[in-house]
């Protein structure tokens, strides 16, 4: 079932219980056929079933309560600032090393028989990787030298959570000019002769 607010509760048993069923049925993504036929719905046939769903559904007050929960699911759907700044900041926060591990290996030797060392690096399995550090992978390319991890932009997301913070130290724009026309000395800048 889904969360209601005391205003959509009233409009909800203000319902019928199965225009109720079916707009439950159909809030969770049923075509309106089957969501009046899952919600028990008698018309016998695929006609009388079309017509009672579809009177059903127009009905005012199925209208209101289809519409008021349709807002909550828009609202929903729409990222709030404390979310991005938590993506920003798990962003900002993973390593190469949450989702890698580095070691040193023997991978043969010289022609004088001295050991030749190399870095290996292996991913983690995914059931090792913490779900917020799988997020922050931008992406993972087949090359010729093997696999090329790539995270989103630490640095990005610190530069966007100081402007979210409003971490920046102030602008300062100089209004001075040598005419005395309060024309900012970097008023070119901002216009081009070229429009």
């Amino acid at each position: 079932m889904f969360e209601m607010n005391e205003k959509q509760k009233a409009l909800f048993d203000e319902l019928k219980p199965l225009a109720q069923k079916v707009c439950v049925n159909v809030l969770s993504g049923m075509s309106n056929i089957d969501a009046y036929i899952k919600g028990g719905g008698k018309g016998a046939t695929k006609e009388a079933q079309e017509s009672s769903v579809s009177k059903m559904l127009s009905n005012y007050k199925a209208v209101v309560f289809l519409d008021s929960m349709k807002a909550v699911a828009v609202n929903d759907a729409i990222m709030s600032r404390d979310e991005a700044m938590t993506i920003l900041s798990k962003n900002a926060r993973v390593k190469i090393s949450d989702i890698a591990t580095f070691s040193q290996v023997r991978v043969g030797e010289d022609e004088n028989g001295n050991d030749i060392i190399g870095t290996v690096w292996k991913m983690k399995d995914s059931d090792d990787i913490n779900p917020d550090v799988m997020a922050c992978i931008k992406s993972v390319t087949i090359t010729k030298a093997g696999p090329k991890i790539e995270l989103h932009d630490q640095q990005g997301a610190i530069k966007q959570l100081s402007t979210m913070q409003g971490w920046d130290s102030a602008s300062k724009i100089d209004l001075s000019s040598s005419d005395g026309t309060m024309t900012p000395k970097n008023f070119n800048d901002f216009y081009s002769d070229e429009e």
